[in-house]
């Protein structure tokens, strides 16, 4: 990027949540096919990934994944995928679960867990190919 003194870049649980408010919007007000809406999504993500890789800087990065809903067993019982279907950077990470809301917060019988996982890299300023 054009300054030189950063040298960390933290993008902490934003990743999934970006498309969040502008997804609700379009379905409100917007007339977009389901297709085109998920485009939406995907490139809001995908343009953050790419802007981090612009950085000539240690990069973290903290997000979910996936959001699963268990039973009291902790078997799942649905699962969806929080980043539309974009691929994270192939790097090294940690990964575990979050227990967001257990039972009965949302439901007397049922868990909702987010994967989150965390990766880091240096990012040399050169761009990220999908």
């Amino acid at each position: 990027m054009d300054n030189a003194q950063v040298d960390l870049v933290v993008s902490a649980n934003i990743l999934s949540q970006l498309p969040v408010i502008p997804r609700n919007w379009i379905e409100k007000y917007g007339a977009l096919s389901e297709d085109q809406l998920m485009d939406v999504c995907e490139g809001l993500i995908g343009a953050h990934l790419y802007y981090l890789s612009l950085f000539d800087a240690q990069i973290a990065l903290i997000t979910d994944r996936r959001y699963q809903t268990r039973n009291k067993e902790g078997i799942t019982i649905s699962e969806k995928a929080a980043l539309y279907g974009v691929p994270l950077p192939r790097v090294s990470s940690e990964r575990w679960d979050w227990h967001i809301a257990p039972a009965p917060e949302l439901h007397p019988d049922y868990d909702r867990v987010h994967q989150v996982v965390a990766q880091t890299w240096k990012a040399e300023g050169t761009g990220y190919d999908t």
